[in-house]
Parts: C-alpha cells; sequence; structure tokens
C-alpha cells in the first residue's frame, strides 16, 4: 500500500512517469524497449534510488504530518531519478533513429515545429482526425511555445504536412497484415 501511494505520489510529480502504464521491477542486467516499428532497444538498467533519514532518539515525536512530508520526499527523488533516465534514453533513441531536433541555442520559431513534425510518423483515427503525438521538451522551450498562437501560414504548412502523413498511414494501414 505505501508502494502504491509512493509511486502515484511520483507519478504527479513528473509528467513523463505518469504516462507510463505500466512498470514492472524485475531482476537482470537490462530493460527493452519495443519500439512502434518493432525493433526492440536495450539498454542497460539504470538504478533509480531514493531515501530518507531518521534520527532514532526522535521516532516516537514524529507525527503522521512528518510519515506524510517523507513519503513525499521519496516520491520526488524517484521523480527525480526515473525522468533523468527517461530522457536520457529517449534522447538516445531519438536521436539514433534521426528525428532529433536541436536548435542550436536559437529561438523557437514555427519552422522549427513543422521541420519536428515532418520528421515523424503519424497516426489518425478512423475519421482520419489527427492524434497529436506528445512533445517532450525542456522548460525553457517550453515557455516559448506556450500561450504562442500559430500564424496562418504555420497552420497551412502544418496541413500540408499532415495531408501527407495521412496519406502514408493510411497506405501503411492498408498494407498491414490482419492476423486473426
Amino acid at each position: 500500500m505505501l508502494n502504491d501511494a509512493v509511486q502515484q505520489l511520483a507519478k504527479s510529480k513528473s509528467p513523463l512517469l505518469g504516462m507510463v502504464k505500466t512498470h514492472v521491477q524485475f531482476e537482470g542486467n537490462q530493460s527493452t524497449i519495443l519500439r512502434h516499428d518493432d525493433s526492440i532497444g536495450r539498454y542497460p538498467l539504470s538504478p533509480v534510488t531514493a531515501d530518507i533519514k531518521f534520527e532514532a532518539l526522535k521516532l516516537k515525536d514524529y507525527d503522521n504530518a512528518h510519515y506524510a512530508n517523507c513519503i513525499d520526499h521519496i516520491a520526488e527523488q524517484f521523480a527525480r531519478g526515473f525522468s533523468g533516465v527517461a530522457y536520457k534514453t529517449l534522447d538516445k533513441d531519438i536521436s539514433a533513429a534521426g528525428n532529433k531536433l536541436d536548435a542550436g541555442g536559437k529561438p523557437f520559431d514555427e519552422n522549427m515545429l513543422l521541420e519536428m513534425y515532418n520528421k515523424l510518423d503519424h497516426t489518425f483515427d478512423g475519421e482520419g482526425n489527427w492524434q497529436p503525438q506528445v512533445l517532450l521538451t525542456g522548460q525553457k522551450l517550453f515557455d516559448q511555445i506556450a500561450g504562442k498562437v500559430p500564424s496562418e501560414d504555420f497552420k497551412k504548412k502544418l496541413e500540408k504536412i499532415l495531408q501527407k502523413k495521412r496519406d502514408e498511414f493510411n497506405l501503411r494501414e492498408a498494407d498491414r497484415k490482419l492476423v486473426g
């Protein structure tokens, strides 16, 4: 029960961790990631730890608020540790796939976002509506993007990219082998 509480708190502190539906801890020396193209990434395990310290002589003086604060502190450490490992793994995979977009310190502009969308495969629902991906950014880039109103030129270029990606998606779906 305590483990579940720590996991839920950690998920609330890390958006990336919150997106992980299931995580199973096991013995071994690596983790694997099954990618959308059915290739497998293998990565050495990266330990994520958390610790708290109690003063033995003060244990009898600790109240529930103190223990709740300790649990929150553990969750914060897990969230920070997991996020660091996950972002490092994502960076390695995204770079290897050729999908990393590095602005080289330049301020964000809409063309960067269009370039990124053009690199990615996209999915669409049964009515052909785009199912946008989750964008993972650092805080600095997030602050630059948040609240920006896209220009009409951006909207037109994005729609052109999405139409091309919709056509590619439909071809992939038509070529899928159905298992029955």
